[in-house]
């Protein structure tokens, strides 16, 4: 098994090396004497990958904040494969004048909030004290959107603001 190990590194960098690709090759390791050199192994390659990973674990990444504007029904956020967002805010701005618009913001297929905003009225979401729930994380299995129940869908303009995070 030394070698198997071993081997998943030549491929691929510490950055790049995700842990369930060292269980499928780790397998079953059974603490007897003639595994001792892989159970060495194995320990070495998780140190190293938590000394890539672990220090910046769960924050957001340098450089990886967005703004993004919408109008309408949208998906807002959708990140990618292996991606997880943080949201830090959102906006949502009834463009029109004429009627309040019914809006439902939800993470998949779950419920964070439903709301009503007024005639040419902006509702701020963001993390408490204010109205809010904030930071929430989305990722592609999860995404971040707005869905219109009543008033024009086309006088909603929704902003949000996030960060992809360190995972």
């Amino acid at each position: 098994m030394v070698d198997e190990l071993r081997n998943q590194l030549k491929s691929q960098d510490l950055s790049n090396l995700l842990p369930s690709s060292v269980a499928n090759v780790g397998g079953s390791v059974f603490p007897d004497e003639p595994a001792a050199v892989d159970i060495q192994v194995f320990s070495s390659i998780i140190q190293a990958w938590q000394k890539v990973h672990v220090p910046s674990y769960g924050t957001p990444i340098a450089g990886s904040f967005v703004q993004t504007q919408h109008v309408g029904a949208k998906e807002l956020i959708a990140p990618g494969t292996n991606e997880v967002a943080q949201v830090q805010q959102i906006n949502l701005e009834n463009a029109g004048g004429a009627a309040s618009i019914g809006v439902i913001i939800l993470t998949g297929s779950t419920v964070l909030i439903t709301t009503e905003i007024p005639p040419s009225e902006t509702i701020s979401i963001q993390s408490p004290p204010t109205v809010g729930f904030l930071p929430v994380y989305v990722d592609k299995s999860c995404p971040l959107s707005v869905v219109v129940t009543s008033g024009d869908p086309d006088d909603l303009v929704s902003t949000t603001v996030y960060a992809l995070i360190a995972q």
